[in-house]
């Protein structure tokens, strides 16, 4: 009687692969909870303010500008 010589590792790890897919798809099928999630931090910390959720986002977008610049010089 033969033997099956399957190699068990291989399909667990394909399986693994398979449930990563199957993660990341569920995550980015998902982006209406994600965006509602965070818009939702960002106002619950800023509620009694105006200023609090567009200098989040200037402060952000500076920081990533002038990293950008600063970067581009330095690795010339």
């Amino acid at each position: 009687m033969a033997t099956s010589t399957t190699n068990p590792t291989v399909s667990v790890r394909q399986r693994q692969v398979q449930l990563l897919w199957l993660d990341i798809w569920s995550a980015m099928v998902a982006w209406r909870f994600w965006c509602f999630m965070g818009w939702n931090d960002v106002a619950k910390q800023y509620r009694r303010t105006f200023l609090g959720p567009v200098w989040i986002t200037l402060h952000t977008a500076i920081f990533i500008v002038a990293f950008g610049l600063i970067g581009a010089q330095l690795f010339k």
